[in-house]
C-alpha cells in the first residue's frame, strides 16, 4: 500500500531510489531489513525485496497526513462495515507522526483485519476502486458501490511488482510461485 500512495499521490516513479546501505534511525529506534543492501534500491526493488528502511524512506516523502488519508479513504481506520457482529476497530496511533508513518509503512504500526487488507489490497493491484468487502452473495444486477482511490496506471504498476515479489529469484515471496 505504500507503494501504491507513493506512485498515486506522484511522491515516487519506477526509477525513484532509496538508500537502504544502513539502518535508519528515528528516535533511537532503529529500522532495519532482514537481509541488508548494500546499495541504492529503485522503488520496484523497495518493494520485491520488502525492504523496511525502504518503505520507511518512501514513507518520509509521502509524508504521514497523506499516508493516514489514503489508509482513511481505504477504510483502514474504520471498523470494517461486515455482516458480523465480532467486527472490531482497527488498532493505530493516536499521533500519526513520523514514526508512525515509518512503521506503518512496512506493516508494523497499524493492525488491521485480514478483511480489511483484502479489501485495500484488492484496490491498489486491482482497478484501483475500493469495493467494500463483503460476506453476501450478490446478485447480477445488484449496484456496487465503488470509490475510486488509485488511478489504472497505479493499480497496473502495483500488479507488475507483486508479480516480481513471486517471480524473481531474490523476491520475498517466490515460494509462492
Amino acid at each position: 500500500l505504500n507503494t501504491a500512495i507513493a506512485l498515486d499521490a506522484g511522491s515516487a516513479g519506477l526509477t525513484s531510489t532509496y538508500d537502504v546501505t544502513r539502518p535508519l534511525r528515528i528516535g533511537g529506534f532503529p529500522i532495519r531489513d532482514f537481509h541488508p543492501y548494500d546499495r541504492f534500491l529503485n522503488l520496484s526493488e523497495v518493494f520485491v525485496y520488502s525492504s523496511n528502511i525502504g518503505s520507511a524512506r518512501i514513507a518520509e516523502d509521502i509524508g504521514p497526513n497523506v499516508q493516514r488519508g489514503y489508509m482513511d479513504k481505504l477504510g483502514l481506520l474504520d471498523r470494517p462495515d461486515l455482516e458480523l457482529a465480532e467486527t472490531a476497530q482497527p488498532l493505530y496511533p493516536a499521533r500519526w507522526g513520523r514514526l508512525s508513518s515509518y512503521t506503518i509503512s512496512f506493516g508494523h504500526g497499524i493492525s488491521v483485519s485480514p478483511v480489511h487488507i483484502v479489501g485495500a489490497v484488492s484496490a491498489a493491484a486491482g482497478t484501483g476502486e475500493f469495493i467494500a468487502p463483503t460476506l453476501l452473495k450478490r446478485g447480477p444486477d445488484e449496484v456496487i458501490e465503488r470509490v475510486q482511490i488509485f488511478s489504472g496506471k497505479t493499480a497496473r504498476k502495483i500488479r507488475s511488482m507483486m508479480r516480481l515479489a513471486v517471480s524473481h529469484d531474490d523476491g520475498t515471496a517466490n515460494f509462492a510461485e
